[in-house]
């Protein structure tokens, strides 16, 4: 017994020996009793050692610990737990993690940008509303809305993609006559005015003579072109009105210009075409500078024929009397008489069309003291716009001129 015992410790001296793995020092008494009490962070011999990540234990300092190294899944290899933003695509969870929290770039909290995703995605986007609504300010497409993109935004009545101003879509309004682009295929015009007496009306049809708008270059448009009936087929005055006033005026008529208006009013009212001027002067203006000269005959409204034209107008008689008012009846006496006839109007001009002696201070007083030219009505001889002289408040006709 001893003899064995004696063999086994020598056996074990020569492998420490060989090995150098022997401590001679006697052993501690409390050697293998000292241990750390936390888990990971003793070694056996009482020395801290730091936490190891992979280990599958959770120590201090670690989020997590699944044992393994795969860097994709929901614990990182530093023992952190996954999180948009790491750096890491979380598998299954996240298509892309860029390491920030930039939402203008290509990967939006760790999905990839897209439009729609309510963000504006640098130098790819111009706008990102988080909808893929077409009729708001942001398109589909993440372009901010204008006209030309093919949707119709508030504010367009239309939108058709192109900057045709031609066709039934014009700057993103509905086509309408007067818009300033013709129409293929309905418009003929379009001058951007409703304007009739321009060349194009405002049905965007090209003048014609019938249309019934007096054109640049007519005198008249009946919406025919019958002969004979005062405008002729080719949109001129086949003859041209004259009469004396059914209404009677003293000296102050409001000028040259509110003379003929009472004339346009009564032509007017009486249904007579055209424009009218009275057959008054002033210091400076007379029928003569003002009206225009005629190469039709003068004719009244009961179609007695007054001269041939503005020539045989002037040339001191007439063919008949400016005897009838814009109604056709007979002119009205007046309170006084010249060349024994009651019959008369002012004028304040000569039959030669220029100034007469007296204008009423251009027919601008109608008091007893200022004096104003007039004539008979009744004669057709040279008295018919020079009889005499007549106080301004006195009350008589205007003879009237269609131009």
């Amino acid at each position: 017994m001893l003899n064995s015992r004696l063999e086994s410790l020598l056996t074990a001296a020569a492998l420490c020996s060989l090995l150098g793995a022997c401590n001679s020092d006697p052993p501690d008494a409390t050697s293998d009793t000292d241990t750390d009490t936390e888990s990971g962070t003793g070694d056996g011999d009482g020395d801290a050692v730091d936490p190891i990540c992979g280990n599958g234990i959770i120590e201090s300092g670690e989020a997590c610990d699944d044992g393994n190294t795969i860097e994709t899944d929901t614990c990182t290899n530093e023992c952190a737990l996954a999180s948009c933003g790491d750096g890491l695509v979380h598998e299954g969870v996240e298509a892309c993690d860029d390491g920030n929290m930039d939402t203008t770039d290509d990967c939006v909290l760790c999905q990839p940008a897209t439009c729609g995703d309510g963000y504006v995605q640098e130098g790819v986007e111009t706008c990102d509303d988080g909808n893929i609504d077409d009729t708001d300010t942001c398109t589909s497409t993440c372009e901010l809305a204008s006209c030309g993109d093919g949707f119709v935004q508030p504010g367009e009545d239309c939108d058709d993609t192109n900057d045709d101003n031609n066709d039934d879509c014009v700057e993103c309004s509905a086509a309408t006559c007067g818009d300033g682009f013709v129409q293929v295929g309905v418009e003929e015009c379009d001058d951007a005015n409703m304007d009739n007496s321009d060349g194009c009306d405002d049905t965007c049809v090209g003048a014609v003579c019938g249309d019934s708008f007096v054109q640049v270059g007519e005198e008249c448009d009946d919406a025919n072109l019958m002969a004979m009936d005062g405008c002729s087929p080719s949109c001129g005055w086949e003859f041209r009105l004259a009469f004396a006033t059914s209404t009677t005026h003293t000296g102050d008529l409001g000028g040259l210009a509110g003379a003929d208006a009472i004339c346009n009013m009564l032509a007017q009212d009486a249904g007579l075409p055209g424009t009218y001027m009275a057959w008054l002067s002033t210091v400076d203006e007379s029928p003569a500078t003002r009206f225009t000269q005629s190469t039709v005959p003068y004719v009244l409204p009961d179609a007695n024929q007054v001269a041939d034209d503005w020539a045989d107008l002037i040339d001191g008689s007439l063919d008949f009397a400016v005897a009838r008012t814009e109604t056709g009846a007979m002119s009205v006496n007046t309170a006084v008489m010249c060349g024994g006839s009651a019959r008369l109007a002012r004028t304040g001009t000569t039959e030669f069309g220029t100034p007469g002696a007296s204008t009423c201070l251009d027919f601008s007083s109608g008091v007893a003291s200022d004096f104003g030219t007039i004539g008979r009505s009744a004669s057709n001889m040279s008295e018919w716009s020079s009889c005499g002289e007549i106080e301004c408040d006195v009350l008589m006709p205007i003879y009237c001129f269609q131009q």
